[in-house]
């Protein structure tokens, strides 16, 4: 749904072939093709944009004790935690993944 959505914006897609790790391969094509790489979480401007999630929240439900937010590539979870930081002095946030796709605590799980 999400890749279709990205087409349906004017998108090309490129299935990363077996082996290859994003980063290079992402790297590679930017230089071929002369295009601004920008990381889809280690990136300021990225976190700052996904920490408006928890902004958003935060005026519409009011004061927070816990924020719980998933762990992922850690963008979204750092942009909540400067969000609520900035807020929310007393909110304690919490990075959360399911048992079954937990690859930020089981290095084993982490997709290389």
């Amino acid at each position: 749904m999400k890749l279709d959505a990205t087409r349906g914006y004017g998108a090309r897609s490129r299935a990363l072939p077996e082996g290859r790790k994003r980063e290079e391969l992402t790297s590679k094509l930017a230089q071929e093709k002369n295009l601004s790489l920008i990381p889809p979480f280690d990136h300021p401007q990225v976190i700052a944009g996904q920490g408006t999630a928890a902004k958003e929240l935060i005026e519409d439900a009011g004061p927070l004790d816990y924020l719980l937010v998933p762990c992922g590539g850690a963008g979204l979870l750092s942009g909540c935690a400067i969000a609520a930081r900035h807020m929310l002095r007393g909110c304690k946030v919490l990075g959360v993944e399911p048992a079954a796709g937990d690859d930020a605590t089981n290095p084993s799980r982490r997709k290389l």
